[in-house]
């Protein structure tokens, strides 16, 4: 074999080498396998947190779906063309003001028109007396029922009855002078 074998000088000295050499390989893979640890935790923390803001847009996103759901679904309900229900009950409620006067303009808007109309009838059948006029638009554009009256701060129990009847029907009510 080779010369240092033969001599016990050179084959302790390469024992001790070798001994060396594993203390050092030994060091190696137990700081490998700390390091290894370490991003084995690192990672973990990582994941989380990024599943975290993941599931934090998630939410947001989802709220933000919801909200625009509600939002059409307002649109929808504003847009959507108003329609007075049950008037078995309104009538009676109005006849107390029977041969009431009342001045009511009509816009040229078809969805205002038809809802005017349906007021109309109603108002006629419990026996008010109406005087109607005809307005192409109104600048800037107006919604739900305006009511006119001399205070707006204390309007007379028949504008307070014309609310009450027709108010939620028309999305909204403005007493104005």
């Amino acid at each position: 074999m080779f010369a240092w074998w033969s001599s016990l000088e050179s084959v302790v000295r390469f024992n001790f080498s070798m001994q060396i050499c594993i203390a050092i390989f030994g060091l190696m893979a137990l700081m490998c396998t700390s390091a290894s640890i370490m991003a084995g935790k690192r990672i973990a923390e990582l994941t989380t947190k990024r599943e975290t803001h993941w599931q934090k847009r998630l939410a947001d996103t989802e709220q933000k779906a919801e909200s625009a759901d509600r939002q059409a679904e307002e649109a929808r309900r504003r847009t959507a063309p108003r329609e007075t229900t049950d008037s078995g009950p309104v009538i009676e409620g109005l006849r107390q003001y029977r041969g009431q006067e009342l001045d009511l303009w009509m816009l040229g808007d078809q969805e205002a028109n038809r809802f005017a109309n349906q007021i109309i009838s109603i108002l006629e059948t419990s026996g008010w007396r109406l005087s109607k006029s005809f307005a192409g638009v109104l600048s800037p554009p107006q919604y739900g029922l305006i009511i006119s009256v001399p205070d707006p701060n204390n309007p007379p129990p028949v504008a307070k009855a014309l609310a009450a009847a027709f108010g939620k029907q028309a999305g909204s009510v403005q007493f104005r002078p």
